[in-house]
């Protein structure tokens, strides 16, 4: 899931992905060990073979945390996102205790490969992450890894949750997660019946002239409105995109009308950008727009099991014209 990736005014043109982090706990309980190990999860920088139930578990993205939590597994570790207030995003209030270490996460996305070092894991879950291979083999030499499946931008949550349950040794909580948001999902659908066959556009304020816009039918954001019925304008769709699987595009704001939607999400870094933004003309000529922060959008554009229920609840109530 990092995911998955937002433009952060932190970094000019850089992309968002969460991570959230962790105190060393002594000895947590292991998943149950059952019979299926050890256990093998392919994924796109090799494969983590984990010989036996993990015990200590270290997730360097909000994403591998969220999976974690939905089995029922606290991690010892986990590295927190570089623009929340704290160590829990909304989603995780009250799952990380005191005794679970953060490390804090960085604004390029890079691991501090000693702090989970230091965490001592039997087992790193790194699927939102933007591992490298460089330090994908650093982490190895500490514990198994899962990295990504194939791409960080593309992933579908599903996906991911299941190949956690399998590391885990939690394979049927995994399997009633994902149903349990599959139906949230569908029931936000149910009650919004008019967004079906609307359109929407989603944006980050990168600067007070640019937004970065999702143009991909493939990124996390898009296929989670599909579900809905919601879909890009054709102003929007098919942009080349900023960086090869970014899935997004700079739009500066004298194209603000190509942003124009029955739906449109804007997601300001900081209240700065929100006042010049909102203080434009043009603005109220594109439609129903909804300002959203940082924390609403991770929770909707790198989806999983534990956040997007939340973050569908933030989009309540849907301006009219949206549906």
């Amino acid at each position: 899931m990092i995911r998955p990736l937002l433009a952060s005014t932190l970094a000019a043109a850089l992309l968002l992905v969460t991570a959230c982090g962790a105190q060393t706990v002594d000895d947590p309980a292991p998943a149950p060990a059952g019979a299926g190990y050890p256990v093998t999860v392919a994924h796109a920088l090799g494969a983590a073979e984990i010989p036996a139930a993990p015990a200590r578990v270290v997730t360097l993205s909000s994403g591998d945390t969220d999976a974690a939590l939905a089995l029922g597994v606290t991690p010892v570790a986990v590295v927190t996102s570089f623009y929340a207030p704290g160590p829990e995003l909304p989603w995780q209030a009250g799952r990380l205790g005191p005794e679970v270490t953060a490390i804090p996460g960085n604004p390029d996305f890079s691991v501090d490969v000693e702090a989970v070092a230091a965490a001592r894991p039997d087992l790193v879950l790194g699927t939102g992450a933007m591992l490298t291979p460089q330090t994908y083999q650093a982490l190895t030499r500490i514990a198994p890894v899962v990295a990504h499946l194939g791409s960080p931008t593309t992933d579908r949550w599903q996906d991911l949750t299941a190949a956690v349950g399998t590391a885990l040794g939690r394979g049927d909580a995994a399997g009633t997660a994902i149903g349990e948001t599959t139906a949230a999902i569908a029931a936000f659908g149910d009650r919004h019946p008019g967004l079906r066959g609307r359109t929407f556009t989603f944006s980050v304020l990168q600067s007070p002239t640019t937004l970065g816009t999702v143009v991909s039918g493939a990124d996390h954001l898009s296929v989670l409105f599909g579900e809905l019925g919601l879909g890009l304008p054709d102003a929007v769709a098919g942009r080349p995109e900023s960086a090869p699987g970014a899935g997004i595009a700079a739009v500066s704001t004298e194209q603000l009308g190509d942003l124009a939607a029955d739906l449109v999400l804007v997601v300001a870094p900081s209240p700065e950008l929100a006042e010049s933004f909102g203080a434009d003309p043009r603005v109220a000529g594109l439609g129903s727009v909804r300002t959203l922060d940082m924390i609403t959008a991770t929770a909707l554009r790198t989806p999983s099991a534990l956040s997007l229920r939340w973050g569908l609840e933030q989009l309540e109530p849907l301006p009219a014209a949206a549906g």
